[in-house]
């Protein structure tokens, strides 16, 4: 709204709120004046207003005494008090907390490890000149929990950071629901202990957290357990309390994606355009980019639509190599396919997306991967082999851990795959299989099978290929019915499979009579 201002009653519609604050804050030197009104919005009059001059080390008390006062005008009480004792009592602590939490927003799953940096850095700077301030050292533990989940950095002195954080401020402030939350992701992220990390983010709640992006944890682990109509439900109260949270409105198609809603996803979608319409100036870029992806959405649950809509340009396709390249693929463009490998200009490929599941911690990936799949499908063997040396170069001197064995054991397939050593490739395939099965993580198991399809397919294992297909057809999460029928990584060498054949039929007919908004 300070962006793009509406009218108080606008605001409060769309928020769901009978009153609103605003003010402003002017900041001099130490000196801090805050002025605030209070408005009923039902009537756009105002109820209350205040003044408060204070230095910059008052203001750390000064949320406290500014939620009674509110509270005793509207006569309610607050669901969860703030806490009486300030967070830190050093102000430029405090001030480089509040920098922290604003860089956090620009912080995405799918872009550069830069904005993470900067916001670890900004709260070591502030535990630094208050080494008791519990709250930023929770706040550093979760963008590290970030950053290992999404596989920016998934080493051991990462993890030890990160448990180092969590003990610190539990023996600064057990009982803050930031500390509460962090520990709570930790159990989901890294222990992989769903039912104790919503039972700790519960526990938060009731401490009084507030914080959207501790509470996102919450939806992320109830998807992990299956309960999808639940993280949904719940990641869509916390966007009625931040609806601009770029980082809510990701999770949301994420979770919509992995759970195969595909019309409530496309009417996200819509939503977005609309939005992004409503606010001019309009990035044509962003909106072209949202167009395309809704018309991928009803093309992979329809067959519905051509190869022109799915208008992403290299620009759009340069920060996520491997959904821009599965998009080629299904194009058939298998040399533009090069060129965005080219344009990407790293040697690995960071994500945490296997096709169309998501998985933690999976660490770096190389882009020999998506090569070599490319110049099978070119019938190019000698670089098909070329890559698959590559492949298995990497998974030579990459560090195993509990989180991406299956996941190595699956590209020492591809490796073998690529050079055409069949019965290796197989059995290799198998293995991570059987890897991904003991994982804690449940998302690894469709995400192994979706990897040991593309192998079987390849290797003369075509009647297993279309087995596992035939459960990621039904399997939630799993495969979209486009990307069984349409993809040529399946298309190609399961052309004569009968199996496969009475699979893609059946998928055929099922998206044939699927109708999407």
């Amino acid at each position: 709204y300070r962006a793009h201002p509406q009218p108080i009653s606008r605001i409060a519609r769309d928020l769901h709120a009978s009153h609103i604050i605003e003010g402003s804050v002017r900041r001099d030197a130490q000196r801090v004046r805050l002025t605030l009104e209070l408005i009923d919005a039902r009537t756009d009059s105002q109820v209350w207003s205040q003044s408060y001059d204070r230095t910059l080390a008052d203001t750390l008390t000064l949320e406290s005494q500014v939620a009674d006062e509110v509270a005793s005008q509207l006569s309610a009480r607050l669901a969860a008090a703030p806490a009486t004792r300030p967070l830190t009592t050093d102000p430029e602590a405090y001030d480089l907390y509040l920098k922290a939490l604003i860089a956090r927003e620009s912080v995405m799953s799918a872009g550069p490890i830069g904005p993470i940096l900067k916001v670890e850095d900004l709260l070591s700077r502030a535990v630094a000149r208050d080494p008791r301030f519990a709250r930023a050292y929770a706040q550093r533990a979760g963008i590290e929990l970030f950053a290992f989940a999404f596989s920016f950095d998934t080493s051991e002195r990462e993890l030890r950071t990160i448990r180092a954080d969590i003990a610190t401020a539990q023996r600064l402030a057990p009982d803050d629901p930031d500390v509460l939350a962090a520990a709570g992701r930790y159990a989901s992220l890294i222990e992989q202990d769903y039912p104790r990390s919503v039972s700790l983010l519960e526990q938060a709640k009731q401490a009084g957290l507030t914080d959207v992006m501790w509470l996102g944890g919450e939806p992320d682990t109830l998807s992990h357990m299956g309960r999808f109509d639940e993280a949904v439900r719940d990641v869509e109260q916390l966007i009625a309390i931040d609806p601009d949270n770029g980082f809510l409105r990701g999770q949301l198609n994420l979770t919509l994606l992995a759970s195969k809603r595909a019309g409530d996803l496309v009417r996200e979608i819509d939503r977005a355009i609309s939005s992004l319409s409503d606010q001019p100036p309009v990035s044509a870029d962003d909106l072209r980019q949202l167009q395309s992806a809704r018309a991928w959405v009803v093309r992979m649950y329809t067959g519905r639509g051509s190869d022109a809509e799915l208008d992403f340009t290299f620009p759009q396709l340069y920060d996520d190599l491997d959904f821009g390249s599965r998009v080629l693929r299904i194009e058939h463009r298998y040399r533009d396919i090069e060129r965005l490998v080219a344009m990407h200009g790293e040697q690995l490929v960071k994500t945490p997306y296997v096709g169309e599941v998501g998985v933690y911690a999976i660490g770096a990936r190389p882009v020999a991967e998506v090569l070599g799949w490319t110049d099978l499908l070119l019938a190019d063997r000698a670089a098909a082999a070329k890559q698959g040396r590559a492949v298995l170069d990497f998974v030579s001197h990459a560090r195993a851990t509990r989180f991406n064995r299956w996941f190595l054991r699956g590209l020492e397939a591809y490796g073998y795959a690529f050079q055409r050593r069949n019965e290796r490739a197989v059995s290799a395939a198998r293995e991570s299989l059987a890897l991904a099965a003991e994982s804690r993580d449940p998302f690894s198991r469709p995400a192994a099978a979706s990897m040991a399809a593309r192998v079987f397919a390849w290797c003369g294992a075509e009647r297993d290929a279309a087995g596992l297909l035939e459960n990621l057809a039904v399997a939630v999460p799993g495969l979209s019915p486009g990307s069984i029928v349409e993809d040529p990584i399946f298309a190609v060498p399961l052309a004569r499979e009968p199996r496969y054949r009475a699979l893609v039929a059946r998928l055929g007919a099922q998206m044939r009579a699927t109708q999407l908004p």
